[in-house]
């Protein structure tokens, strides 16, 4: 299994907006795509405004499939404009 972790900032006043289209939107079409373990948008328990995307998948030849897919690209721009700096993301094998 392999883990993604996709770090964002989200300025207060968007934050009920992205949460919206995550589950909405980001979560039905990551869930469609091959391999997909489990997709959830993690909150942080302070008043940061660091939110993690947090994706699992049945391999990394899946994950980097859905990145290479262009799917990824298309949803962040779903939520592009929402966030402020860089989102930047990792992965990790279990």
């Amino acid at each position: 299994m392999v883990v993604r972790l996709t770090r964002l900032r989200i300025p207060p006043e968007k934050i009920k907006e992205v949460k919206k289209i995550y589950q909405k939107q980001i979560v039905r079409e990551v869930r469609k795509q091959k391999g997909n373990l489990n997709v959830m948008l993690l909150e942080p328990v302070d008043d940061s405004t660091d939110y993690i995307s947090f994706t699992a998948w049945e391999s990394n030849a899946d994950a980097a499939a859905y990145e290479s897919s262009g799917k990824y690209q298309e949803m962040v721009e779903k939520i592009n404009g929402m966030f402020s700096g860089k989102i930047t993301f990792k992965t990790y094998k279990t």
